[in-house]
């Protein structure tokens, strides 16, 4: 297998991407938030089920029991401390909340709540919103960046079926929540309502739309005088990601909708399937190959993968009443390593015949890293039969029978195999704080697998390896030959990451982050400016606090916009560029503007890289009647002169009366008239 650091293959990595998701019905949650910074992730989704807090699997630890009563809150501006130490330990990790409002609380939910209608629709829909208004007060007022998720799979759960009459009700919701809740924080982001592939399946009683369309057609999110819709969630555990995916992508299309994609429950299908699984390696593999699939969608804005944290062996972390703590399995350090890939994936090529081996190859200007996993291609198509016979018979009904029949199943198997377990750890001693959990038996074959980085020869390179029964990870070295060669020995179900240098650690943005945006688009034939997503690509990955850029021609554009408060004269701009071109054409591709701002107003403006770029950018942003000086960007060459870079000064030309302590500023970065094919550029803060 060979890797070519300098030729770029598809979209940039984006490790912010990756999310995780659990229901507040596990007391222990507030204390496994530290382990989501140590995987990466960047967005925590979770329901607060308010139609059934005390049952079960379905209580919410955030609401205190007869909390809600007709005539308002039992004790008003009281706040649920469980809720504030999870809020509290999310935000400290600089993870992005989405929280379900899911069901009405008493006194206003149906009696005899019953599955399908497992959350149905409130008997004061208006009642219900200023109660849950009045409950998210004290929090707004505490955690004013909150996201909220207006219900959760209403296809099914509001009336048990996707009718007419339901997508009426999912709208009357959103636009009562939105009313009642918004003008309290005008930060806040709203969004609805964890769609499942059967929302876009034909309206029961509303011939010539499926669900989606119904419901969107009656919020009025994309009317002036309708409330905002900022993003839509879709749950999936049933495989057949890609059709769905593309499907819902096709529908928001042909409506104009462009608010970013979030699944906020996943699961490759295989782990709701095969309890045994656990939180093995060959789990990792799945994983990884359903977020990598997800990686390349440029509407994906997060996937929270469900089975967080809990007590069963599917869970990513497994609390351990032994030690008082909670392990790590396998799966979540798989993830761990494929989140310490570059951000631009590179060209893997090379004959592998029947090798089960999959290749993830990355590099940027600073490393090139590629995981080795020993685990055959697990596709989507493999997923059973059932659900495709259960859709036929029934229309979806059969289909979400089925589905939950399977569900249930496993569940009971999990939950059997966890007391055994547990009654296991009473007579034997559990493992040590942090230990590892799901080592599970290799299934698979040794592989031997030649890797060849091309222009690293006779480097030194770190390896981590994650054996199938090993107790954690284990870290090694390893010299490349004269032709930057290196044979591995890959144990059954092994992954392997080899890279050149650690990651680097997170940036910090200098000063508080307040919004970005991203905007793709290509110039048609008379100049005007075309919405063109599929042409272009604009991220915003805060991990890595920066953008990553992409055109593939010289028709398409990419623009992103980042808002900051308290950037001081010490901060920089570092600008990376693979070098598929020489750089005085990336120097033509890319420009820069930085709006400097009081009180909400422009003060003054710097401009850098090629003049008709930048002016092309500042009439597709709306800032054409600026007039600045545009500076010339100076590449350098980055590392083994595969990639070039530039820093730049955000002092130079900068208002005379620049506020030491910080000021306010917009960062429009855009890439147009590339030539020669696809460009990449990488824009992060720097100190």
């Amino acid at each position: 297998m060979s890797i070519d650091p300098t030729a770029v293959a598809r979209y940039p990595f984006l490790s912010s991407k990756l999310g995780f998701a659990r229901a507040t019905g596990f007391d222990k949650l507030p204390d496994s938030i530290p382990l989501l910074g140590d995987v990466g992730a960047r967005a925590f989704c979770t329901t607060l089920n308010f139609d059934s807090p005390d049952e079960g699997s379905k209580k919410n630890f955030a609401v205190e029991e007869g909390h809600f009563t007709a005539d308002g809150l039992k004790h008003a501006g009281s706040t649920s401390p469980w809720f504030n130490t999870l809020q509290e330990r999310l935000s400290r990790q600089g993870v992005s909340s989405y929280f379900g409002l899911v069901g009405a609380p008493a006194p206003y939910h149906p009696a005899n709540i019953r599955k399908p209608a497992e959350h149905p629709t409130p008997l004061d829909i208006d009642k219900t919103a200023q109660l849950m208004a009045a409950w998210a007060t004290p929090y707004l007022q505490r955690y004013p960046n909150a996201n909220w998720v207006v219900w959760n799979e209403p296809e099914h759960a509001l009336r048990g079926t996707n009718s007419a009459e339901a997508a009426a009700d999912m709208a009357r919701i959103y636009q009562a929540y939105f009313k009642a809740i918004d003008p309290m924080a005008p930060r806040d982001r709203f969004g609805l309502a964890a769609f499942m592939k059967g929302s876009l399946k034909p309206t029961v009683g509303e011939p010539g739309k499926n669900f989606f369309q119904s419901v969107m057609d009656r919020v009025g999110g994309t009317d002036a005088a309708g409330p905002r819709v900022d993003f839509i969630t879709m749950n999936n555990y049933h495989g057949k990601t890609d059709e769905f995916l593309s499907m819902m992508q096709t529908e928001m299309g042909r409506r104009k909708l462009d608010q970013p994609l979030i699944f906020s429950q996943f699961a490759p299908w295989q782990i709701g399937e095969r309890a045994d699984l656990g939180g093995t390696n060959e789990a990792g593999a799945l994983y990884i190959e359903s977020l990598d699939n997800l990686m390349a969608s440029p509407s994906i804005q997060h996937v929270c993968m469900s089975f967080w944290a809990g007590i069963d062996g599917k869970s990513f972390v497994r609390w351990n009443a032994r030690s008082n703590n909670f392990d790590r399995s396998h799966a979540y350090l798989a993830l761990s390593l494929y989140q310490r890939l570059a951000p631009w994936r590179v060209q893997a090529t090379g004959a592998k015949g029947e090798s089960p081996v999959q290749v993830y190859a990355s590099a940027d200007a600073e490393r090139t890293a590629v995981l080795l996993v020993n685990q055959p291609r697990q596709t989507e198509e493999a997923a059973p039969d059932r659900q495709a016979a259960a859709a036929q018979a029934g229309g979806g009904k059969a289909e979400r029978k089925a589905d939950r029949k399977a569900e249930r199943k496993a569940e009971r198997k999990a939950d059997k195999q966890a007391e055994k377990g547990a009654k296991r750890n009473k007579q034997a001693e559990m493992p040590d704080e942090g230990a590892i959990t799901g080592t599970g038996a290799a299934q698979g074959t040794t592989e031997t697998v030649r890797l060849t980085l091309k222009g690293l020869a006779g480097q030194r390179v770190q390896l981590v390896r994650l054996a199938a029964d090993a107790a954690g990870l284990r870290n090694d070295t390893a010299q490349l030959d004269a032709g930057g060669a290196l044979t591995l020995t890959l144990a059954p179900d092994e992954i392997v990451l080899v890279q050149t240098a650690p990651p680097p650690a997170s940036a910090t943005l200098p000063g508080s982050f307040v919004h970005a945006a991203v905007h793709v688009h290509r110039v048609g034939p008379q100049g005007q400016v075309l919405p063109e997503a599929a042409l272009a690509t604009a991220a915003f990955d805060p991990l890595r606090d920066g953008f990553v850029l992409q055109t593939p021609s010289a028709q398409a554009t990419a623009h992103a916009t980042a808002w900051l408060k308290g950037v001081t004269r010490q901060t920089g701009l570092s600008l990376n560029m693979p070098l598929g071109h020489a750089p005085r054409e990336a120097t033509s591709c890319l420009g820069v503007v930085l709006q400097h701002l009081r009180q909400g107003q422009v003060v003054g403006t710097q401009a850098w890289g090629e003049a008709q770029t930048v002016q092309r950018m500042l009439g597709a942003s709306g800032m054409a009647g600026a007039q600045p000086v545009v500076r010339a960007l100076a590449w350098q060459p980055g590392t083994v002169e595969t990639q070039a870079r530039v820093r730049l000064d955000l002092d130079e030309g900068a208002p005379a009366d620049w506020d030491a302590q910080g000021r306010e500023v917009k960062l429009h970065v855009g890439l147009g008239g590339c030539a020669g094919g696809a460009v990449q550029t990488q824009v992060r803060w720097t100190p």
